[in-house]
């Protein structure tokens, strides 16, 4: 092949990359002006209970729209959603087959779990906190850090499987290596809960139980009951900060202890 037609070919090949694109972006970008549109319009029916401290109400507002024109700046937690497959949202059917726990803490919440990565079987779909849209649920999940397994993407065909419920929606928010201190202060950390509440309000979602996986980060003895007690009063304000955005264990109060310390189950009260 002669030079002018190895440059006609090279030129030809870099126009139908260019074009490719660009027709990914107009796509993402449409997906994702017709996703804030529905928000909008579920928005006015959402539950008028959420976010009743205007002061959560307004930083997470804050928090949102600095979010959002941070274009430029990398996203918190894993992001990527090229080969993710964008679902509604919207809930269809009787509300209470469907089941949306947020998922908060450290380490196997993070997507820092082992194992090959599980793609959900069922009608299980990820939240994602960087977007406010919902994909359908594989590891690694969206919103969190890390790009190993996690947990929750298992637990939620478990519960189809079991029939209790018909659609499981995952809201990933934890931070791996993250401290009870970083949670419960005012740090980037701790703004991810009124964030994802005020995401979930806007696409017409509550969560009905909240996860908190965490404990590893902090190392204490069994004897330090010090340690013991700060980590405790620690755990009671970030319920305090659900409960700030106007969010009720709507279908009950379960704690679970994962953890190898004799102390880890308490009340909430």
């Amino acid at each position: 092949m002669g030079l002018f037609p190895r440059l006609y070919l090279t030129f030809l090949t870099g126009c139908v990359i260019a074009l490719g694109v660009c027709l990914y972006e107009v796509n993402r970008r449409e997906k994702s002006d017709a996703a804030s549109n529905a928000a909008a319009a579920t928005a006015a029916h959402a539950p008028q209970r959420w976010f009743e401290d205007s002061d959560v109400r307004i930083r997470a507002l804050e928090d949102d729209l600095r979010v959002r024109r941070a274009e430029s700046a990398p996203a918190f937690g894993f992001a990527d959603t090229r080969w993710k497959s964008l679902v509604s949202c919207a809930i269809s059917g009787a509300r209470s087959r469907t089941v949306v726990i947020l998922i908060a803490g450290q380490s196997n919440a993070g997507n820092h779990g082992g194992g090959d990565p599980y793609v959900a079987r069922d009608q299980v779909d990820n939240f994602n906190l960087n977007d406010g849209l919902c994909y359908h649920a594989a590891d690694p999940l969206l919103g969190t850090t890390a790009e190993g397994a996690n947990f929750a993407t298992r637990l939620g065909d478990l519960l189809i499987d079991a029939g209790a419920f018909d659609r499981v929606i995952l809201v990933p928010i934890a931070v791996g290596g993250t401290t009870m201190e970083e949670w419960a202060g005012d740090s980037p950390v701790a703004r991810r809960i009124p964030i994802a509440l005020l995401r979930l309000l806007l696409a017409g979602l509550r969560p009905d139980y909240i996860l908190w996986e965490h404990g590893e980060a902090a190392g204490f003895e069994v004897n330090d009951t010090v340690a013991i007690d700060s980590y405790v009063t620690d755990l009671r304000h970030i319920v305090k900060i659900f409960r700030g955005g106007g969010l009720e264990a709507s279908r009950g109060r379960n704690p679970a202890a994962a953890s190898w310390h004799s102390a880890a189950g308490f009340s909430f009260g």
